[in-house]
């Protein structure tokens, strides 16, 4: 098996609820049609926990470091069992598996024609914060 990851972030203004049910009934079935028979074997995403705003343990002081509060970040922070975690941490792991190495290479083939980056960015400017991968 090759396996791939990537690490995913809701766009600013939008409930971790309506990023998920976006990602998971629109853009997957989106990049399926798209990339036809070199999608992968498996696309298993894996979303953070967050705190509803109005959750009573949301009203500590954040980390050092972290966004400031009533940013899109502090408004919906990651629920941590171990360690400090970070407000800004991804929203989604994204785990995929093809076949082999080839497999893989032809995904990518398809993946990165520029119709299809075209219909991929339309659909991501709806619900991910694309600028994070660029900081």
């Amino acid at each position: 098996m090759y396996t791939a990851m990537a690490l995913i972030w809701r766009k600013p203004g939008t409930t971790p609820t309506f990023f998920q049910t976006h990602y998971d009934t629109v853009h997957i079935p989106l990049l399926q049609r798209l990339v036809g028979d070199t999608f992968p074997l498996t696309h298993t995403r894996h979303y953070v926990a967050r705190r509803e705003p109005s959750s009573p343990s949301n009203q500590s002081s954040p980390p050092p470091g972290s966004p400031p509060p009533g940013s899109p970040e502090q408004a919906y922070p990651p629920i941590i069992l171990r360690g400090t975690g970070d407000p800004s941490d991804p929203d989604a792991y994204t785990v995929m598996q093809w076949r082999d190495e080839g497999a893989f290479r032809r995904f990518m083939d398809v993946f990165m024609r520029e119709e299809v980056q075209a219909e991929m960015r339309r659909d991501e400017e709806v619900f991910l914060d694309t600028g994070r991968e660029k900081r």
